[in-house]
């Protein structure tokens, strides 16, 4: 470890104890008196709560005995997660730490958080432990209300980015913001991947660098696994050998159409099998798991489009039965899911189906095959992954994904880049890991990628790299510059609600309702109204509901509605539901051009909209 601020890149495959090095790492760094603390940035509120989850019951271990640490979690539902609110001191001494169940037992070594420390997202950077989503950190490099106070806390930590190949174009350029930040401060850094294409590692070492005033970095290793450690001085790379249990040959089999993955999985179920089928749209997954059951079997429905208080508990359902500990009888069964189930989720099945997806997220998937070496009785011969896409071979039209994937077309847009990744990955009947994962991610991400597709993709792949160029661009307009100070190139300060830590399509909010008694009360039950509220929560893409006509008639009828809402939720759209059959409620709200289409809800499936995409 250099004797001096540094940023380290942690690179091994999925499961392979990526978290558990950067932890010791940063109780190195905290040992030699050159940190205070941590922070974990995660990509998703989600992965955020599994995190907190995990370090719950080690962090303390962080620090010395008898010290009394605070852990916190940071991200705009924080206070929704049962475990965190369980670990708030009712009063500011950290000597009295409440243990789950019973309030008055006091718990010495159990996780707790200072109560002036949890009561802002912000103040989750003074906690000693924070955890939370990375945007929470990448506020810090944006002209954005208490920036100042997010920087302060994280120069002061080793900041810990989990799950670095996650972010697109605009988020990775404020990373690249926030690390030079971190280094002009005089803070270390430590960033997480399983799947970092040597383009962006080179960047994210050469911003951090360029905070210590000394930008160029050259890399000479090529080896994966490896560890690279960037400091003001020196740049030292090393090849790891992987743990001999996470060898493994992974059989890859391309699947024509949806239908033939339905084959499977029944065909995987009826042996006992635990199965993930990942879709690339909540609206793929639903009509997926809707076959399903047409087919006689049950699976569980998993992504993000329903109310907080569902899924939370849905969550920890799964971890439940697919999670290290998981009870074994309970695990045959299929989990129809989005992309929510591909990062930092210690789950484990016996065989994956997926979706076309880029390379890096489709080896994120399948690192939740097989992932539990432990694990003995297996209904399958070996890992595999299985995977739903069109023929790369042969003649291709620029529809050759959209075809396919209408609606994922749109969530995947370099089609290009697709068209390589199933090029390569179907070009070998298995994957030799850890040997062939660099191979794999360069030949469809590194520089000289893109020199074989097909003339049909030349647009497509033009306009993708634009947009991805006009991403940078945007995010580099907006970042703060350590060299520039507070008087550098950014267009003005603004609440931390309108600056923009990600791209994308905005997302209205839903409030879930419905009647008692004349009364509307929130779908959750929580006794806190607010906090009912908060959990009542549905986001949706602003494109499919603008409002609902039901909104402004019960805001007017009843004061009562307003007890829960504040200033900040003036924008959030009520949707008020009712009963109709088998746990199934419906409500009507308006779509993108204003007209009035119906929508169910389901606590198990979530949020459908009828006649308009599914």
């Amino acid at each position: 470890m250099p004797d001096e601020p540094f940023v380290a890149f942690i690179e091994d495959v999925t499961g392979g104890g990526k978290t558990e090095a950067a932890l010791v790492l940063a109780h190195r760094t905290l040992a030699a008196g050159r940190a205070r603390g941590l922070y974990v940035a995660m990509p998703t509120m989600a992965t955020a709560n599994a995190m907190f989850d995990r370090l719950a019951a080690t962090y303390r271990r962080l620090f010395q005995a008898g010290s009394t640490p605070s852990l916190a979690l940071a991200h705009g539902a924080a206070r929704l997660h049962d475990g965190f609110r369980r670990t708030v001191l009712p009063i500011d001494d950290p000597s009295e730490v409440v243990r789950d169940g019973d309030a008055d037992d006091r718990d010495q070594s159990g996780p707790a958080c200072a109560a002036w420390l949890a009561d802002e997202q912000r103040k989750a950077f003074l906690a000693e432990v924070g955890v939370g989503t990375i945007d929470q950190a990448l506020l810090a490099a944006l002209p954005a209300k208490f920036q100042s106070l997010r920087l302060f806390g994280l120069a002061e930590r080793v900041l810990i980015v989990d799950e670095a190949h996650a972010y697109d174009a605009y988020m990775s350029r404020e990373l690249e913001g926030l690390l030079a930040f971190q280094a002009a401060l005089g803070g270390s850094a430590i960033v997480l991947s399983a799947t970092l294409p040597e383009t962006v590692r080179h960047r994210l070492a050469a911003a951090y660098r360029s905070g210590l005033g000394n930008p160029g970095v050259t890399f000479t290793v090529e080896d994966y696994p490896r560890v690279t450690l960037v400091s003001a001085t020196s740049v030292d790379e090393a090849a790891k050998l992987p743990r001999p249990e996470m060898r493994r040959q992974l059989a890859v089999e391309r699947l024509p159409d949806p239908e033939s993955a339905i084959t499977r999985i029944l065909d995987a179920e009826r042996s006992g099998a635990a199965v993930a089928w990942v879709r690339n749209t909540v609206d793929d997954a639903a009509e997926g798991a809707e076959r399903l059951r047409v087919c006689g079997i049950k699976p569980t429905l998993f992504h993000a489009r329903m109310a907080m208080d569902d899924r939370l508990v849905l969550e920890r359902e799964i971890m439940n039965r697919f999670g290290r500990n998981g009870d074994p009888a309970r695990r045959p069964g299929t989990v129809v899911a989005t992309q929510v189930i591909e990062q930092s989720l210690d789950l484990d099945f016996d065989l994956i189906v997926s979706d076309l997806a880029p390379i890096d997220l489709l080896i994120q998937r399948a690192g939740r095959l097989w992932r539990h070496p432990e694990r003995e009785a297996r209904p399958v011969s070996g890992p595999r992954l299985l995977v739903v896409s069109p023929d790369p071979q042969g003649a291709v039209e620029a529809d050759w994904y959209k075809a396919m994937f209408p609606r994922a077309a749109w969530v995947y847009r370099s089609h290009a880049r697709l068209w390589l990744t199933a090029k390569h990955l179907f070009g070998r009947e298995t994957v030799s890991v850890p040997e062939d994962i660099r191979a794999l991610v360069e030949a469809v991400y590194g520089e000289e990628a893109i020199s074989g597709i097909p003339i049909a993709f030349e647009r497509n792949l033009n306009e993708s790299e634009g947009e991805s160029g006009a991403q940078r661009s945007v995010a580099a307009s907006n970042l703060l510059i350590p060299q520039k100070g507070y008087g550098g190139n950014h267009v003005g300060w603004d609440a931390e609600v309108r600056i923009p830590t990600r791209l994308g399509e905005k997302q209205t909010v839903l409030r879930l309702a419905w009647c008692d008694d004349d009364q509307i009360v929130p779908w959750s039950s929580d006794p806190d109204r607010r906090r009912a509220w908060a959990l009542s929560e549905v986001s949706v893409r602003a494109s499919r509901v603008s409002g609902s006509l039901e909104t402004a008639r019960a805001l007017q009828r009843t004061v009562a509605l307003r007890d829960g809402w504040t200033r900040y939720d003036e924008d959030k759209i009520l949707l008020l539901l009712r009963p109709e059959v088998e746990g199934r409620w419906s409500g009507t709200v308006l779509d993108g051009k204003g007209a009035e289409i119906k929508v169910t809800y389901d606590r198990r499936e979530g949020l459908r909209f009828q006649g308009n995409g599914g």
